[in-house]
């Protein structure tokens, strides 16, 4: 965004603002909304899990805290890889492409045979997930009217 000349800078704000708040604007919120709810629910979806996959698959402590740590490692290397190839490809493909992949690494892995698998699907959910939320935050602040960004950034918390 810095090395857009500022007339064209200026010129893409006045468009936004010119189209103001229609269904594009709630579209863009919608999505991303759903990205910043994913990051939200995976924790929802980890406490009721653990307990039915402790006594589904008779797992130990230490399993258990195997597969809480893959998702978490898999959210933090998602952050990093997923912005530094939003900056590359841009911002919105990236963060479809990881929506996109949080769907289907997460219905993959309610199918997962065993302990293993789940965990490995699990990794690559968190994975996808890392890229949501803070492309989420980026593409409303570039994606909304500027008389609309503050109170739709305010809105996805």
């Amino acid at each position: 965004f810095l090395s857009i000349p500022m007339d064209a800078r200026a010129a893409a704000e006045a468009l936004l603002e010119k189209r103001g708040a229609g269904r594009y604007s709630l579209g863009v919120l919608c999505l991303c909304g759903f990205g910043w709810m994913s990051d939200g629910a995976e924790n929802v979806v980890l406490s009721y899990m653990l307990p039915t996959l402790e006594d589904l698959w008779s797992l130990s402590p230490g399993q258990l805290g195997a597969m809480s740590t893959a998702i978490y490692f898999g959210q933090a290397a998602g952050a990093t890889f997923w912005g530094a190839l939003a900056d590359a490809g841009g911002r919105r493909p990236v963060f479809l492409l990881s929506l996109a992949l949080t769907v289907l690494f997460g219905v993959a892995s309610s199918a997962a045979p065993g302990f293993y698998t789940y965990c490995m699907l699990r990794l690559a959910t968190g994975f996808a997930i890392g890229g949501n939320l803070p492309l989420a935050v980026s593409l409303a602040s570039e994606l909304l009217p500027p008389s609309l960004r503050d109170r739709g950034v305010v809105a996805l918390q």
